[in-house]
C-alpha cells in the first residue's frame, strides 16, 4: 500500500466502525475527562502555583488516559478489523476484546516504555531508532501477542523500512492531529471570545465546554490507532508473504 491507499483505508475503517462504536468511546472518554473535572485540584494543592497546578492535571489526565483509554483505543483496532476483514462491528465483542487485552496492554507499554528510557538516558537516537520499531505494538497486542514477543514482532515488521515507517507514521499523526484540530480552535476561540468569565476562576459553562472538548478530541485520536493498524496489517501481509 502506498501512504495515500493506508490513509483512504483508514478513513474507511475509522468511519466504518465509528457509529457503532461511538456510544462506547463516549462512555470511557466521558468518565475520564469527567474524574478529572472533579478533582479539586486547586483546593488539594492550595500553595502551589497555577501552572503547576494545570501541569499536574494535566499529568493526572495523562495517566488515566494511558491506564484506562487503552481499552477505547483496542476496541477501535478489534473493530476497525472487522471492517477491513469485511465483517460486522459488534461492539460488545470489541469492547470485550480490549477489557481481555487491557493488561497485556499495559504491560507491554510499560515493558516498551522501560527500554525506550533506557536507550534514551543511553543516547537519544537509539531511542528515537527503538520508538520507531515499536511504532505497531498496539495492534500486535490487541490481536493477541503481549510482552516481549510484542516488542519482537513489532521491530520483525518495521526492520528493513524503518524510513518508510517514521514517515507513514508521522504523517497518520498529522492526520490525527488535523482531525482533532476542530475541537481544538472551538475551545480556543470560546475561551478568547464567548466565555462569560471575567476571571481566572471558570464558570460552568467553561467546565462543560471544556469537558466537551475534551472529548471529542478523544474520539477523533482514534484515527491514528485505525490507521496504524491498516499500516500494520499491510506490513504483515507483505513480510509475511500473504499480500494478494
Amino acid at each position: 500500500m502506498t501512504l495515500g491507499e493506508i490513509l483512504a483505508t483508514g478513513f474507511r475503517a475509522f468511519f466504518g466502525m465509528l457509529p457503532k462504536m461511538l456510544l462506547g468511546f463516549l462512555l470511557i472518554y466521558g468518565a475520564l475527562n469527567l474524574i478529572v473535572a472533579l478533582v479539586p485540584f486547586e483546593d488539594l494543592f492550595p500553595t502551589m502555583d497555577e501552572l503547576r497546578v494545570a501541569r499536574l492535571e494535566t499529568k493526572f489526565a495523562q495517566t488515566l488516559d494511558r491506564f484506562f483509554g487503552c481499552v477505547a483505543v483496542v476496541a477501535a483496532v478489534l473493530a476497525s478489523g472487522h471492517v477491513l476483514a469485511g465483517l460486522p462491528v459488534s461492539p460488545r465483542h470489541a469492547f470485550r476484546g480490549a477489557v481481555s487485552r487491557w493488561w497485556p496492554m499495559i504491560w507491554t507499554g510499560l515493558l516498551a516504555g522501560l527500554v525506550l528510557i533506557g536507550l534514551t538516558l543511553l543516547l537519544i537516537v537509539p531511542g528515537i531508532i527503538w520508538g520507531i520499531y515499536y511504532s505497531f505494538l498496539v495492534p500486535v497486542v490487541a490481536f493477541g501477542l503481549s510482552g516481549t514477543e510484542a516488542l519482537a514482532e513489532s521491530k520483525r515488521l518495521v526492520k528493513g523500512n524503518w524510513w518508510r515507517t517514521l514517515g507513514c507514521v508521522f504523517v497518520i499523526g498529522l492526520v490525527g492531529a488535523a482531525l482533532m484540530l476542530p475541537g481544538i480552535l472551538f475551545d480556543w476561540i470560546y475561551a478568547v471570545f464567548l466565555s462569560p468569565s471575567e476571571s481566572w476562576e471558570p464558570t460552568l459553562l467553561d467546565e462543560i465546554v471544556d469537558y466537551l472538548t475534551s472529548v471529542y478530541t478523544d474520539v477523533a485520536y482514534l484515527f491514528v490507532p485505525v490507521a496504524t493498524t491498516v499500516f500494520f496489517l499491510n506490513r504483515r501481509s507483505v513480510v509475511d508473504g500473504t499480500a494478494s
